[in-house]
């Protein structure tokens, strides 16, 4: 699949830049106290390799985004140390921009920067619940599940290589293999 195909564009945003375009459904940096922490929180650890990758239709504007960061950096009880870790996943706010691959080729995107930094692959935290990203579409890109925390909690890897130890969730009740 090919984004040009899709009418859309994937845009990587910079510090200076995510103002311009809003994240998660927000984007007046004067209305929006959570856009500002946002970007505030984008600007500390840019740095750190925290990426932001915005796709943008040319008829419906904005249809998502995908935030990942190096594995020693992330924002959730993982042991992901070489891994790029995916924080969040999400695409159209509009009914007629689902189902339309959007996620995969962020997911792409995601991947192709874990080879080119020579990393061990990209990981990511899945759930059933609200405010979380199920499984499906990993799977469907061929991510594994690699650990398991309660109540519903699933770790899922995407390997660049099959020797690459597998990340893990830490101070959490693991439970993979009962």
């Amino acid at each position: 699949m090919n984004q040009n195909s899709l009418d859309v564009e994937i845009v990587d945003l910079k510090p200076n830049t995510i103002a311009d375009y809003g994240v998660c459904g927000y984007s007046d940096v004067k209305k929006h106290v959570e856009l500002r922490r946002k970007i505030e929180w984008f600007a500390k650890y840019y740095e750190k390799g925290l990426r932001i990758k915005v796709i943008m239709s040319k008829k419906g504007g904005y249809q998502g985004m995908l935030e990942y960061i190096p594995g020693k950096y992330a924002h959730r009880p993982v042991d992901a140390e070489g891994y790029m870790f995916v924080h969040c996943v999400f695409v159209g706010f509009k009914k007629e921009y689902k189902q339309k691959g959007y996620a995969s080729l962020l997911i792409d995107e995601c991947i192709q920067e874990a080879r080119k930094e020579s990393m061990l692959g990209v990981a990511v935290v899945t759930r059933k619940g609200s405010f979380m990203a199920k499984k499906d579409i990993f799977v469907k890109k061929g991510f594994v599940l690699v650990d398991e925390a309660d109540p519903d909690f699933e770790l899922l890897a995407f390997k660049l290589s099959e020797v690459s130890a597998s990340p893990q969730f830490r101070d959490m009740k693991k439970h993979l293999g009962r």
